[in-house]
């Protein structure tokens, strides 16, 4: 598989694009990420650069390469050795299930070994669960997995973009069959934050709007200040350090805080449903914590051709506020060739959680 990365800081969108793809000749398949001050001209630019290409990307909060992770431009494209279908799932916020039937024929004679679903999401939708039902009622009968992110922006919070062909969209998703004709195409979550002994069984919640409001028939509140032996009014200071994690078998799914409502509620980044087991995290050293990931994927995969990386924009806060992403990106430079995105959430399977990093791995 010939793969190719690209990244550029330039404000100019017209020399970004030559930054990223002046190497680039040919290709199948184009994913971008991208700042969204000048996410609609990256796209026309990048669709009208290759016209034979399948293009699809989103908006980030930060582009990820081996220069670091700072706003701009990150590429990468496959030159051959992949197949690619995609689909764009509108309106996501009401109905995305209307479009189980185009789901299901995207796939009908596509070839499904070594093939993953890459799904991007308007990360201010809050639709990402709805989308994954969705796409796990197709695609986990068939063995594909759905990787994916939310769509972002630079902390405003007012628009975030996903894109197919030289259209952009919110309130949608972009879904895209790919698969590798090479080789596997391997994915591995990493999370930075381990279970303490304060476990809770959420007693009071609703999920349609993201809030909990009981832990163990108690308000939440209070519940996670005494867990952490804190006032309840300072909370919030602990919120990036201390997520709560929804505990499934050996698995943790995070759940980033959001704030404390004024009805005495917490709100989060995902759903957090009623009769549903967390956990109070802590962070463990995400320098080690990496490490170990990297030599998981080396000890499977030998040899890569390319990596997207997804990182959780409470991950690259936390990097930038430690000094780390030099450390950070430099590991990741014993993968190979790697792009990726800043994202408001992470997407695996049937699942969507935060404070996460996933890497897509091609073989």
């Amino acid at each position: 598989m010939s793969v190719f990365c690209g990244f550029s800081r330039s404000d100019i969108p017209e020399t970004a694009i030559h930054e990223t793809t002046k190497n680039i000749r040919e290709a199948e398949l184009i994913i971008y990420f991208s700042k969204v001050g000048y996410f609609k001209e990256i796209t026309k630019l990048l669709s009208s650069k290759f016209k034979n290409s399948v293009v699809i990307g989103c908006s980030s909060s930060g582009e990820i390469s081996k220069g670091g992770i700072d706003y701009g431009l990150s590429i990468i494209a496959f030159s051959n050795h992949v197949e690619v279908k995609t689909l764009v799932i509108e309106n996501v916020k009401e109905a995305p299930i209307i479009y189980l039937k185009e789901l299901r024929e995207m796939s009908k004679n596509f070839n499904k070994t070594n093939t993953v679903a890459l799904e991007m999401t308007d990360g201010l939708s809050n639709a990402e669960e709805k989308v994954l039902s969705v796409l796990s009622a197709v695609f986990e009968k068939q063995n594909i997995p759905v990787v994916g992110a939310s769509a972002a922006d630079d902390l405003t919070f007012t628009k975030t973009y996903v894109a197919c062909n030289g259209e952009v969209y919110t309130n949608a998703s972009l879904v895209a069959l790919i698969h590798n004709k090479n080789g596997k195409i391997n994915i591995y979550k990493e999370n930075i934050y381990k279970p303490t002994k304060s476990g809770f069984v959420v007693t009071k919640s609703d999920f349609k709007e993201r809030k909990v409001f009981e832990l163990d028939n108690k308000p939440i509140a209070k519940v996670y200040a005494q867990a952490l032996n804190v006032p309840e009014s300072d909370i919030s200071d602990y919120f990036m350090s201390n997520p709560i994690g929804r505990v499934i078998g050996d698995d943790i799914s995070i759940s980033s805080f959001r704030r404390v409502e004024k009805d005495n509620s917490i709100s989060f980044y995902c759903r957090v449903y009623i009769n549903s087991y967390v956990n109070i995290l802590e962070p463990e050293d995400p320098m080690v914590v990496l490490s170990n990931t990297i030599s998981k994927v080396k000890n499977e995969m030998p040899s890569i051709s390319g990596t997207i990386v997804i990182n959780c924009i409470f991950r690259t806060l936390l990097f930038k506020n430690k000094k780390l992403n030099s450390s950070f990106v430099s590991k990741l430079s014993n993968l190979g060739q790697f792009v990726g995105l800043t994202s408001y959430g992470e997407q695996f399977n049937n699942r969507h959680f935060n404070q996460t990093m996933l890497l897509i791995c091609f073989e």
